[in-house]
């Protein structure tokens, strides 16, 4: 809502000049940056909805046990999960089935980086 409000600047408000009727929000957040913060700011917010959502449909146990992440890796894999764009895409789309074959590629890969940190 923050982001919709602060309006976010093209050059062709430019010619809003003109006439008199270029709206000045979008104009000063672009300049003192209040539109690419509020846009951080929806992006992270999304990530946080997604990480709610993935605690909601999976437990604890199901990425220990079956994943084989290690229990102190748990909420990390779980980041790594929501910055991949194809899983939020397939998370959001609510096939729990489709979710967990892409966790599995996602743990396999994940098992790999914390054994090569690990060495």
């Amino acid at each position: 809502m923050k982001l919709r409000t602060a309006g976010e600047f093209k050059p062709i408000m430019l010619l809003g000049l003109i006439w008199g009727s270029m709206p000045l929000d979008p104009l000063i957040n672009k300049i003192n940056g209040r539109t690419k913060r509020l846009k951080k700011e929806v992006l992270l917010e999304k990530k946080e909805l997604n990480l709610k959502y993935l605690r909601v449909l999976f437990g604890e146990d199901y990425f220990v046990n079956y994943l084989k992440i290690p229990l102190e890796y748990v909420e990390g894999f779980k980041y790594y999960g929501v910055e991949n764009e194809k899983f939020t895409i397939i998370l959001k789309s609510k096939n729990k089935v489709t979710t967990e074959f892409l966790l599995g590629k996602l743990a396999i890969k994940y098992n790999e980086i914390i054994a090569c940190e690990n060495e």
